[in-house]
């Protein structure tokens, strides 16, 4: 070693990885250099460097370090191939309890990467941590076998207050905080949304970039917007976009910055950056098939698809066809492909198949305890067959988030639908048939300037700015009435 341990564990610990490394420089000489080139590779997704520090720990490691070195050496090789099975896990007898702690876990794991959640949670029961570290990932990979998307979620957050009152290191932190963020940002956390913000703003983040950072920024930007803090929010998305390693997470705060915008009522930038996005989706390559490409397209569908319905058609194809590749591990889940449904019923509203979208994707998102998407998609049911059943769904999971955005405009909308006079949905009606103010004032028999004060008011009550948004709400309104 060129420095002391002190100096490669403090810049372990603050993320600054490239500094531990070139005092790790050199052949691994014991366990604890061994452990940590190992350590670092975990948290860099290295798998190469993983299985150096695995193996260089199974050689000159303790009789516990031998054992775990071997273990991690078969993770490295499944994280790369998906080839190794629970039952080539070496044998965890006779070392220390550290040791078998980190064997239990790695076990435990590998149930998780073979979709064993079952298996996973009887392999967590039986480890005993013994640092705070293990106690930390113990309770991480509960979250993630965790049923219920609000378990995972409440999990994740023990895991991340007792990562931070322990000091672990900002890598694991921001493995435990990434998730965390995707949840917080997706999900109405209802009453554990301001823990969890305050958290994620708690974690000292080092020099050097961590992809994790990215979606803690994005998240923590979101729940600011929801606040109604507009310009603070768009200002942690510059910083996000500093952290942006792709495209497709350049889209992603492009979208941001529109619905952003968008709540904001600046209909300028929702266009400047709407576009910005389509640019970012557009230089996609795919090839990789990585999460956040469909995803991107996917949570950006219904910003984008006003400003130009054919590119988004176009992207959702292309996202499609990255979905159905064997090499997007995450098709396996049933998230994602809920989210091209719900986009799907979001953007081709003249098709046939959109209410059995709409439908299934308030089936898969209720099922996991998704309830702001469950709403969402419940509602977008509800605008395309106007059948009152689907509302009365949107308004009963929007009642277990009571805070949130969505739950507010559920029963705005209901309200407002209930509260319409017959006259008002007579105008209605003759805006659905594109008659002109002054073929509505003759059949009304009213002033073509009474005709324009009940448009006026209409646009007011419903929150949009264009004839063709209210024609589209007769539906709602014929169902109500």
């Amino acid at each position: 070693m060129i420095s002391t341990r002190s100096d490669v564990e403090r810049a372990f610990k603050a993320g600054n990885y490239s500094d531990a490394l070139t005092q790790l420089s050199g052949q691994p000489q014991t366990g604890f250099e061994a452990r940590m080139l190992l350590d670092i590779g975990l948290r860099l997704r290295d798998w190469n460097l993983v299985e150096r520090g695995a193996r260089d720990l199974a050689n000159c490691g303790s009789p516990g370090d031998r054992v775990v070195g071997q273990a991690y050496v078969l993770y490295a090789g499944r994280s790369r191939s998906g080839q190794a099975t629970v039952e080539e896990m070496p044998v965890a007898h006779g070392v220390d309890k550290r040791s078998a702690a980190d064997l239990a876990y790695l076990k435990a794991l590998f149930a998780w990467m073979d979709g064993n959640a079952g298996e996973a949670r009887s392999a967590l029961r039986s480890a005993s941590p013994v640092t705070t570290e293990q106690r930390v990932k113990v309770l991480a990979l509960q979250a993630w076998s965790a049923p219920t998307l609000r378990q995972q979620s409440e999990l994740l957050l023990a895991a991340l207050t007792r990562g931070i009152e322990g000091g672990v290191d900002v890598g694991l932190l921001g493995n435990i905080a990434h998730p965390l963020a995707v949840l917080f940002r997706e999900l109405d956390l209802a009453e554990l949304a301001p823990r969890a913000e305050a958290l994620l703003t708690q974690i000292p983040w080092g020099r050097e970039l961590l992809p994790d950072r990215f979606y803690v920024e994005r998240a923590v930007a979101w729940a600011m917007a929801q606040r109604a803090d507009y310009i603070e929010a768009l200002r942690l998305l510059d910083r996000a976009a500093e952290h942006a390693l792709t495209p497709a997470q350049h889209a992603l705060v492009a979208t941001d910055r529109a619905r952003i915008c968008r709540m904001a009522g600046d209909s300028v930038n929702v266009r400047v950056a709407a576009l910005h996005a389509f640019e970012s989706l557009e230089a996609i390559a795919w090839e990789q098939h990585l999460n956040d490409e469909p995803y991107a397209v996917y949570t950006g569908a219904d910003i984008l698809a006003p400003v130009d319905l054919e590119r988004i058609n176009a992207l959702i194809k292309r996202a499609d066809a990255a979905m159905l590749s064997s090499a997007l591990g995450a098709a396996r889940s049933p998230v994602l492909p809920a989210f091209r449904d719900l986009a799907h019923a979001l953007v081709l509203t003249n098709r046939p198949e959109v209410l059995r979208l709409a439908r299934r994707a308030y089936r898969v998102f209720h099922g996991i305890g998704y309830d702001y998407r469950a709403a969402n998609a419940a509602l977008r049911a509800y605008d395309v067959s106007g059948v009152a059943h689907w509302l009365s769904k949107a308004q009963f999971v929007a009642r277990k988030m009571p805070r949130s955005i969505l739950a507010r405009e559920v029963a705005r909308r209901s309200s407002v639908l209930r509260r319409l006079t017959p006259r008002r949905r007579e105008l209605l009606a003759a805006i659905a048939e594109h008659l002109t103010n002054r073929e509505i004032a003759t059949r009304l028999s009213i002033s073509e300037n009474t005709v324009k004060e009940h448009i006026r008011v209409l646009h007011r009550l419903f929150k949009v700015s264009r004839r063709a948004e209210l024609a589209a709400l007769w539906l709602e309104a014929k169902e109500v009435a």
